[in-house]
């Protein structure tokens, strides 16, 4: 198997994009139709990543810890759907959110088509 046809790897890829603030990464890891939304608006792709870049420059690496539990993985054929919650500690408060993803398989590899995530 592939490194890029393994959801866990590609799903830890996409976050330390994230949070590093790598948008050609995370460009490369969505696809051209991939949308984000916290439940109160939604980002498109192209939004996504500028908002990433316009990060100040001290603050475009993320520094938190997530950790993942209840997480469940179910795949149906090219398609995975993801959900959980995680604890994303910055140094000074931890807060719990739910998150669901929706990946795709295209090209003999795993892309982020949505993903949607709400304060617990």
């Amino acid at each position: 198997m592939s490194f890029k046809a393994d959801l866990n790897l590609m799903r830890k890829e996409w976050y330390n994009a994230f949070y590093n603030g790598n948008t050609e990464q995370l460009d490369y890891l969505e696809t051209e139709w991939f949308i984000s939304t916290n439940g109160q608006k939604v980002l498109y792709k192209k939004h996504q990543l500028r908002k990433v870049d316009m990060r100040h420059p001290e603050h475009k690496k993320l520094a938190i810890t997530r950790a993942e539990y209840e997480v469940e993985i179910r795949k149906f054929k090219d398609i995975a759907c993801v959900t959980g919650k995680a604890a994303l500690d910055d140094g000074e408060d931890v807060s719990n959110i739910g998150f669901v993803e929706n990946w795709i398989m295209l090209n003999g590899g795993w892309k982020l088509q949505f993903v949607t995530f709400e304060e617990l």
